[in-house]
């Protein structure tokens, strides 16, 4: 499997270092190979300049590729602020067609999946192994932001358009409980760190964005318009729950980087302990008609396993296989197992200690009620103050094709 991994970047240096650090230290099976690829949408004019692109391009000369775009439209702002980020529609539309670019291009260079990550994102050693394991079509690693000031940590997939976690196939306690003992959901919407399988799923797609949309807000978004396609298609999105992910979503969360990098750089360990998060795979070798595996994951001791699986699961390392001989008591559900043994195939894919995702308390400033209620009404995606100056780019408008032709010359954008 051939999978091409990066993001589109306009980042600060010290957030880009340790997102690059965390992105080519992707821990993944022999028979899966992957290529980075970064696009490089630095900001001129940004004081930072500099630094950042010699940290896109220095640090990992010989595993990371880097192409230059032509130039982002006029309006095209993006700000981040000590409470929230700023974009708008040409922003969006922007991006969107970056995106779609990156997926052609993957898609004429043989490849077999997509795994786009934004550039904020810190991840876990074995992110994208346990996404390539789920073996589904299109599938987010989730992780948890507090997107205003005082307001509880959500995560980046939502079950209803533009973004309500509630109304689903859950209600949003049950949605959000779920997601914290880290299981694999099927969702409505989802991004920023996903993997994308390109056989199959050529009608979700990122850009030109659709016409029958609502306009502003979070409808904007070119995530919702990549979701709501895969949604017509009948293309499932799943939101997986179980690796660690840090999101440095604001200046502030720059001083943390070490303290968060080391959190997050661990070893799979040689043996399960009872009470540690197990994801295993299950695969009968005997039940006739039986086809492909089960997952099945979760806190060991709590999980509905046979005894015999149970027992095996602490004796063997992780990322090994055995085969067991279980015996199903007589009052199993599944009444033609009542009473049989049966080999299976027991994978165990990954483990870890126990923990919920962290929910951080930061130190940041005390705001009003009156204030909260202003920043609720600007909700996540608030519009940048030069916008109603800048010129939009409509959803049917083109925009400036991104070069995906190579590395961007010496001396500049």
């Amino acid at each position: 499997m051939r999978i091409l991994a990066g993001s589109i970047v306009r980042q600060q240096p010290e957030v880009l270092k340790a997102h690059l650090d965390t992105m080519v230290w992707q821990k993944v099976n022999r028979d899966i190979e992957v290529d980075y690829l970064y696009i490089n949408d630095l900001d001129i004019d940004e004081p930072t300049y500099a630094e950042s692109r010699d940290v896109l391009y220095d640090s990992y000369p010989e595993l990371i590729e880097v192409h230059a775009t032509q130039g982002r439209p006029s309006g095209a702002e993006y700000t981040v602020g000590d409470i929230t980020h700023g974009w708008n529609e040409a922003t969006f539309g922007w991006l969107g067609h970056i995106k779609q670019d990156y997926l052609n291009y993957a898609r004429a260079g043989g490849y077999d999946a997509v795994f786009l990550v934004d550039s904020d994102l810190l991840l876990d050693p074995y992110t994208l192994q346990c996404l390539i394991d789920n073996d589904v079509d299109i599938c987010s690693a989730v992780f948890w932001t507090s997107w205003m000031p005082g307001m509880p940590e959500q995560p980046q997939v939502w079950q209803r358009h533009p973004y309500d976690l509630d109304g689903g196939i859950f209600r949003e306690h049950e949605f959000i409980r779920r997601l914290r003992r880290r299981e694999l959901l099927n969702v409505g919407g989802l991004g920023a760190c996903t993997l994308i399988k390109l056989e199959g799923t050529e009608a979700a797609a990122y850009f030109p964005f659709l016409d029958d949309l609502p306009h502003g807000g979070m409808w904007q978004g070119e995530d919702r318009h990549f979701c709501v396609r895969a949604n017509r298609a009948h293309i499932s999105l799943f939101g997986d729950g179980w690796s660690p992910i840090e999101h440095l979503y604001r200046p502030m969360d720059s001083a943390s980087i070490r303290d968060r990098v080391h959190s997050l750089d661990r070893r799979r360990p040689k043996a399960v302990s009872y009470d540690n998060w197990v994801r295993l795979r299950l695969q009968p070798m005997e039940i006739q008609g039986w086809v492909g595996y089960a997952h099945v994951r979760g806190r060991l001791g709590q999980l509905k396993l046979l005894p015999e699986l149970e027992a095996e699961v602490m004796q063997i390392p992780v990322g090994e296989s055995a085969i067991v001989k279980t015996h199903f008591p007589l009052w199993w559900p599944v009444e033609q197992l009542r009473g049989q043994s049966q080999l299976i195939k027991l994978d165990v894919m990954d483990a870890f200690p126990y923990s919920v995702p962290e929910t951080r308390v930061e130190n940041r400033p005390f705001y009003t009620p009156a204030q909260m209620a202003e920043m609720r009404n600007a909700r996540i995606y608030s519009k940048v103050p030069k916008v109603a100056e800048a010129v939009q780019v409509s959803r049917n408008d083109s925009v400036p094709e991104a070069d995906m032709a190579g590395p961007e010359p010496e001396g500049g954008e």
